[in-house]
């Protein structure tokens, strides 16, 4: 998984109990993966007998957090419900599962957006002038003259008379 500093996410896993015969009571823990912090929804889940619990969390990355891949290991443990339940009180621990998490500065295939630096209003209030002055001498180029006339016309005159 990757994520920038400041970025969380969530995930979920599950915890099945399809082959109990009573429900079980189970608690679970990442070790520790500093500077990442990871939470989860609640401190621990039942599962009833013969179903499955899906478990929520969160993932933080801190603003501080050096660049790199940081690797944590899940750790559950479940026991029964009741002591009454099976006699007694030993619980299961189950660990194994990894999460990875990458901190990056932006992700593969996203494409890094170019800054472009703000104008002053200064500067912006310079380029409007110049596009406008622009605009005015092409139209002053291109118009006709009122004061002068065209050699079209000049030779119409010298052949009329």
């Amino acid at each position: 998984m990757q994520l920038l500093r400041g970025e969380t996410s969530l995930f979920e896993f599950q915890i099945q109990a399809v082959t109990a015969t009573n429900d079980i009571i189970c608690t679970y823990s990442f070790d520790d993966i500093s500077p990442i912090i990871v939470t989860f929804d609640s401190d621990e889940t039942t599962v009833k007998a013969g179903e499955v619990a899906i478990v929520y969390g969160e993932i933080e990355v801190p603003e501080n957090a050096t660049f790199g891949t940081y690797i944590g290991e899940l750790v559950v443990s479940c026991g029964p419900k009741t002591e009454s339940d099976s006699g007694s009180s030993v619980k299961t621990t189950i660990g194994g599962s990894r999460l990875s998490v990458s901190v990056v500065q932006f992700r593969e295939g996203e494409k890094k957006s170019a800054e472009i630096p703000s104008l002053s209003i200064s500067t912006e209030l310079i380029l409007l002038i110049l596009v406008i002055i622009i605009i005015l001498g092409v139209y002053y180029l291109k118009r006709p003259s009122f004061g002068r006339k065209s050699k079209k016309s000049r030779s119409k005159k010298r052949s009329k008379r």
